[in-house]
């Protein structure tokens, strides 16, 4: 694609799309380097790979950037202007995020809630920009920015969104009651939404931090109608009038508006997590024992002692209709979770790929399960026929 949009005629496009990948890619190096005097720094095998090393395809590609500037992005922007974008956006964020901190450690944020406003407006004009750029994350464009460099305007980005929250924490809490109090619970409120400090790792002990974050979630969002009608009896009393700004008054409104739907996505969220770690949980333990249960076997004694353990792990516990029970109960919040989630595509797909492998993954567990089952009432009836 690059090729083409550098000069059209250099590959037969349509003749390409039937040859194989290491055709297509030896015909694209070969073109390269003879017509456009792009160094040939990859040959096909290094590419068509699961993995390709993501540094050498960088460099290659940087040579077409360098010699060919006036290449374009599929949004019309060639390599200098996203660089110049991208360059703009860091030192705003440095400078925005020093000033801001320096303000916190001096206690001297304003108490003016205009200029709090006029610092929203700046970041909101900058949203544009920063979803641009996002969206050229590994892209398949001719002009894309890499996930390394990206995280570093995440990062920045997350950091000034932290510090707006607190200096309108600080805003709201200066307010006379009931808002005050109505601005602290929406503080708290957005802060327990956007940071969840959930471990990557699914397991036992990352349900039950889920199961507490799940609880917590709940007990806390129950106050959510008082504080409404707090808000709602404030707004009707003429004792505010003059006293709190209007623009900060709808602001407050908007967002406690806005926590409903967000908690419900919380809500629903940590569930499907819950979910998760406890059927992979389920798997890993299964697992475990089968392990045990398939070492080599030793003396009759041994045996028996091994064909007790798995009666009472299996057939006590139930295992097969326990898990097949999590397993329709996770269907079930899966749905929820992809109506209620607000949950993209890229997840969706995520999900259901983690259903699929789940299900065939125990499909291989129990069949294990009952050859094993067969295996040691074997074992253990060959000793008592040698050892009457």
């Amino acid at each position: 694609a690059i090729i083409d949009q550098i000069r059209k005629g250099l590959l037969d496009m349509v003749a390409l799309k039937r040859a194989s990948n290491r055709s297509r890619l030896e015909a694209a190096f070969d073109v390269a380097e003879r017509e456009l005097g792009v160094a040939r720094l990859l040959d096909p095998e290094d590419v068509d790979v699961d993995r390709p090393d993501e540094k050498s395809v960088m460099t290659y590609v940087a040579q077409f950037l360098h010699k060919y500037p006036e290449l374009r992005s599929d949004s019309g922007d060639t390599v200098s202007m996203v660089q110049t974008e991208y360059n703009n956006m860091m030192t705003w964020l440095y400078e925005r995020n020093s000033y801001l901190q320096h303000m916190r450690q001096a206690n001297t944020l304003s108490t003016n809630y205009a200029d709090y406003a006029a610092f929203q407006n700046e970041v909101l004009n900058k949203v544009d920009l920063y979803n641009k750029l996002h969206s050229l994350v590994d892209s398949r464009s001719v002009i894309s920015i890499t996930a390394e460099s990206w995280r570093e305007i995440e990062m920045l980005w997350k950091q000034l969104e932290m510090h707006m929250r607190y200096w309108l924490r600080l805003l709201d809490s200066k307010l006379p009651p009931p808002f005050g109090q109505v601005g602290d619970w929406i503080a708290q409120a957005e802060d327990m939404i956007e940071s969840d400090d959930i471990p990557t790792v699914m397991n036992e002990e990352t349900a039950s931090i889920i199961s507490r974050k799940l609880e917590d979630h709940k007990a806390f969002f129950a106050d959510l109608p008082h504080i409404e009608t707090l808000f709602e009896q404030g707004v009707a009393s003429s004792s505010y009038q003059n006293k709190v700004p209007e623009a900060q008054l709808d602001n407050m409104a908007q967002r406690l508006h806005a926590i409903g739907p967000r908690a419900a996505q919380r809500r629903v969220r940590l569930k499907f997590l819950e979910h998760k770690c406890c059927l992979i949980a389920f798997l890993h333990l299964t697992e475990t024992k089968l392990r045990i249960w398939t070492v080599k076997y030793g003396r009759e004694e041994k045996v028996q002692q091994l064909l007790e353990q798995y009666t009472n792990f299996v057939s006590r516990n139930r295992i097969f209709q326990e898990f097949n029970k999590a397993y329709i109960d996770m269907q079930q919040v899966v749905e929820e979770y992809k109506r209620e989630g607000n949950i993209d595509q890229k997840e969706s797909i995520g999900i259901d790929r983690f259903m699929r492998e789940t299900a065939e993954r125990w499909k291989n567990v129990s069949m294990e399960l009952r050859c094993v089952q067969s295996m040691l009432e074997e074992v253990v009836a060959y000793w008592r026929r040698w050892n009457p």
